[in-house]
């Protein structure tokens, strides 16, 4: 009886400290569930009128300091810059978010519904990753034109 793929010997090979290739290690899902977290939270938070009792200078720091901590930790985190370079069409989704950014912005107005629900979520939680993504978008390299004219620009030969 012939042994199977998973007896055979050949099949078979011990990790070596001398491999060529270094191990892939698994994605961490923690920055996503951290982002969950804080959407959950400012989502109860709203809903409860939490913001709306905070003063204007207090809820323009807070914001403040939701985009500057966003920011820091792509350049901080490996585990963040990992995540964003997953993305593959960051410019898109940069550009999904920036429209509903600027469809919120008109929604709410000049109201004072700024520190309420859909202010909240805007500016505590949309604000910030759509930063975040612009910036991923803006770091990535783009496709250019390639210096002097193409081969099949020239006249052909008479």
């Amino acid at each position: 009886m012939a042994l199977s793929s998973s007896e055979n010997s050949t099949n078979v090979r011990n990790e070596s400290p001398l491999d060529p290739w270094p191990r892939a290690r698994p994605a961490s899902r923690a920055p996503a569930v951290v982002l969950g977290a804080w959407t959950v939270f400012v989502l109860a938070a709203s809903l409860r009128g939490v913001f709306a009792q905070l003063e204007v200078e207090a809820y323009s720091a807070l914001a403040a300091l939701i985009v500057a901590v966003a920011l820091l930790a792509t350049r901080v985190d490996a585990e963040v810059a990992a995540l964003l370079a997953g993305i593959r069409r960051a410019s898109i989704l940069a550009g999904a978010l920036d429209a509903l950014l600027l469809a919120g912005a008109m929604a709410v107005g000049r109201s004072d519904q700024w520190n309420g629900f859909a202010g909240a979520m805007l500016t505590l939680v949309v604000l910030p990753l759509a930063l975040v993504l612009n910036a991923e978008a803006l770091r990535r390299p783009r496709l250019r034109k390639a210096p002097g004219a193409s081969p099949g620009a020239t006249r052909a030969a008479i």
